[in-house]
């Protein structure tokens, strides 16, 4: 008896229906798989965006609380914020030569006998005595601010003769470096450090740190508040960091300790 085989294959009509269904298939995963690396790459640069924000103006108020507080001042048509960092601080012994008690300054080769103190990190550039104002810290010859020839463990010898604006309530001194500022230049964020305390600008052709790029200002970059000597100083940085087509506003409001 003879047996009957069905050898007939895929219609036409069949191919095209799954070849369309395989097109449609394919153009929805590619689509998938494109939505899914552009999210992936949004959100990558999201995250170095927001890393990048926090690292910086973290590190800028850290810098910022070391800051003697009335040595802030904004300059260079308010993209730059100077201060002078603290290296080290403590007490001195002797009320010194001052306008308000009359005196006159015994001379450079006599130290000021001062509580022991450690320098922590740094470089001991002057000596700052009951500062109210950064006009009394900076300028050719600042009130309350004098150069430091050499130090020891309690003693400070200045490099010349002082007579001081005013002694300290608590007869507290600090030793401070040279100023650095933070400025914002061309949307680029930089640290120039040793800035001459009798430099009215920041001159932006020295030598700088890069904090980052594509930085740009959000109101006014630096603000502060006003202090006085019982009351903290109050700093506002508010700036922009951008990243392709993201950016991040970001408002950070350092408080300083005023300790007279």
């Amino acid at each position: 008896m003879k047996r009957l085989t069905n050898n007939n294959g895929f219609t036409l009509i069949e191919l095209i229906t799954v070849m369309v269904i395989l097109g449609v298939v394919a153009s929805f995963s590619t689509s998938f798989v494109v939505s899914i690396m552009r999210s992936a790459v949004t959100v990558n640069e999201q995250n170095q965006l927001l890393t990048n924000s926090q690292l910086t103006t973290g590190y800028m108020v850290r810098r910022l609380r070391n800051a003697l507080p009335f040595s802030l001042r904004i300059t260079n048509d308010e993209s730059c914020l100077q201060f002078m960092p603290i290296v080290s601080s403590g007490l001195y012994l002797n009320a010194l030569p001052s306008d308000a008690n009359g005196a006159f300054a015994g001379g450079s080769f006599s130290p000021i006998v001062v509580s022991p103190f450690i320098v922590k990190g740094g470089q001991a550039d002057f000596l700052a005595i009951s500062a109210s104002g950064s006009d009394e810290l900076y300028g050719v010859a600042p009130s309350s601010l004098a150069a430091i020839d050499s130090i020891t463990t309690n003693t400070i010898t200045l490099v010349d003769d002082k007579r001081w604006l005013r002694n300290s309530i608590n007869q507290r001194f600090y030793i401070v470096e040279s100023p650095s500022a933070f400025c914002l230049v061309s949307n680029e964020l930089r640290l120039y450090r040793r800035v001459g305390i009798e430099n009215v600008l920041v001159n932006s052709t020295n030598d700088y740190d890069l904090l980052t790029l594509s930085v740009g200002q959000l109101n006014n970059t630096f603000t502060l508040s006003s202090a006085i000597e019982d009351r903290n100083i109050r700093i506002t940085l508010s700036l922009i960091f951008s990243a392709g087509q993201h950016q991040i506003d970001t408002v950070k409001q350092v408080v300083m300790r005023n300790v007279p």
